[in-house]
């Protein structure tokens, strides 16, 4: 703009606008408080009554933190209850394997020495003896490493170190039927190692015959008297015919011999009695019920 020889500038200047606010604080202060924040040169104040929640909608409760720690508690319980079954099923079976190898091993050296076992499984019953039953106990404890052996009276009764029988039960919690209950009327002979192997023969003479027995029986306690003390868990059965060649069976493998001969029903499951536990075990390899 020229006027009168006056040259006039028009000089531009900027505007610069303040800084806008910074982010409002983040929650945790309590609500009727005010901050003042400094952004630059410029000074905002925020009003957290609009913009703050109490510390109290943020924390946890004391019944919210003990519910969380009985959560937890159980799951705990239940986790290490479930680990350490797994662990002692898993020793029973290895010491049930073990016995059941033991049993064969020495029925295999009775029979290099006695022959067959028709040979030297007798009928107590009709010889109206029971040496003949007790001359087979000595030929198989004489081959163990023992630390006692129980034998039945004279009679055929109770066993002189006779255990408890209402301290035994099948798997499902029933009363062991007592032509399979190896605390009455069976010779036991105490391992070295904890177990009990129980010889019961079908024929003695004090009971005459076991019905539905093979001509004998072994019954493996794993860790002798000590608990759950239950058939399928702790206690195990084998058979021995007399007129094979001395393989031992578990029970449930096959037909028994003896008078009546009969095919054991598979029963080892939570509802049944557990007798044929041994056969499913070496089966499947592992305690799977």
């Amino acid at each position: 703009l020229k006027r009168a020889g006056v040259t006039s500038h028009i000089i531009k200047t900027r505007q610069y606008a303040p800084p806008p606010p910074p982010d409002k604080p983040s929650v945790g202060t309590n609500v009727r408080e005010k901050r003042t924040i400094i952004n630059g040169n410029h000074t905002f104040r925020f009003d957290c009554k609009q913009c703050y929640r109490t510390r109290s909608e943020v924390a946890f409760t004391l019944a919210e933190i003990l519910i969380t720690l009985g959560i937890i508690g159980v799951i705990a319980t239940i986790t290490i209850s479930t680990i350490v079954t797994r662990i002692q099923n898993k020793g029973y079976v290895e010491r049930m394997k073990k016995a059941y190898s033991l049993i064969q091993n020495v029925t295999t050296q009775v029979i290099n020495e006695e022959g067959k076992p028709s040979n030297w499984i007798l009928d107590s019953y009709s010889l109206e003896t029971h040496e003949p039953n007790v001359r087979v106990v000595d030929m198989y404890a004489s081959k163990m490493n023992y630390a006692k052996v129980c034998y039945l009276s004279p009679m055929g009764g109770a066993s002189k170190c006779t255990l408890k029988p209402e301290e035994y039960k099948c798997l499902n919690g029933s009363e062991i039927d007592n032509k399979m209950n190896f605390t009455t009327g069976s010779y036991q002979i105490f391992l070295t190692d904890g177990a009990i192997v129980a010889l019961k023969f079908m024929s003695n003479t004090g009971g005459g015959y076991y019905w539905g027995n093979p001509p004998l029986m072994f019954v493996v306690d794993v860790n002798g008297n000590k608990k759950p003390n239950k058939t399928g868990r702790d206690i195990f059965y084998f058979y021995l015919r007399d007129d094979e060649n001395g393989e031992v069976h578990p029970y449930g493998h096959g037909k028994l011999g003896g008078i009546l001969n009969p095919q054991p029903e598979p029963d080892c499951n939570k509802e049944g009695e557990g007798y044929t536990c041994a056969q499913k075990i070496i089966t499947e390899g592992k305690m799977n019920y």
